[in-house]
């Protein structure tokens, strides 16, 4: 089923069952079914504002500029919805967050570099607030494979490796040392080391489980080492 565009009526025009049928019954049943716009109609930034005349609309920058900033969306209604995009992937159109009566939930500019980019926004009586938006976040340097996404600052994501966004958290490498020799209070040893630095340090307690059972006699704290030491009896 089709959407038959709406006639105007004329005085004394007879009114059929064919007519009625596809004016009213047939766009009704049109409309439960589908979500319908019309073909969009293009807007030109003036001054950084745009007036909305229909619920879809392609944006274009102010003579034909490389890139121009959308402050002002004049012509809404509470509870009006609209869906917008750039005509033009060549120019960039920028909605700027609450400069104007534009809001971003991500409280950021959202870029339209891209003619294929959508932003849907509801008119809340005093914004336009942006639902959802196919916009872009400006990169810097040059993420490889594996690398990890930083916000550098409010609006710029930046790749890091892992070393470097460790260096970023303060947070040091793990050590692999069987003996803990450093005594570091900063590193984590890795989990061979610490296998290794057990094995080669267990308690006599620990021997005496492995072992038949011992009645135990004295226990000696070493004044140099501070390792406690349990002997048998009779020792």
């Amino acid at each position: 089923m089709a959407w038959t565009e709406p006639r105007t009526w004329i005085i004394g025009e007879v009114l059929t069952k064919a007519n009625l049928d596809a004016q009213i019954r047939d766009n009704l049943n049109y409309l439960k079914t589908n979500i319908a716009l019309e073909a969009a109609s293009e807007l030109t930034i003036a001054s950084g504002v745009v007036t909305k005349t229909r619920a879809h609309h392609i944006i274009d920058t102010e003579g034909d500029a490389a890139t121009d900033d959308l402050v002002t969306i004049n012509g809404g209604a509470e509870g009006d919805v609209l869906l917008i995009r750039s005509a033009n992937s060549a120019r960039v159109v920028v909605l700027k967050h609450n400069t104007g009566n534009i809001w971003s939930m991500s409280a950021k500019d959202i870029t339209l570099d891209n003619s294929s980019d959508y932003s849907i926004l509801a008119y809340s009586g005093s914004k336009w607030v942006m639902l959802s938006s196919g916009g872009t976040v400006n990169t810097t340097g040059a993420p490889e494979s594996n690398d990890i996404a930083v916000f550098t600052n409010a609006d710029t994501l930046g790749g890091r490796s892992y070393s470097e966004l460790r260096g970023d958290l303060g947070i040091l490498p793990s050590i692999d040392e069987d003996t803990m020799v450093s005594d570091s209070a900063a590193h984590v040893p890795t989990q061979q080391s610490v296998k290794a630095y057990l094995s080669a340090n267990r308690s006599y307690v620990e021997r005496l489980a492995a072992g038949p059972p011992l009645t135990l006699g004295r226990m000696y704290q070493s004044t140099v080492n501070e390792r406690l030491y349990i002997c048998k009896a009779g020792v």
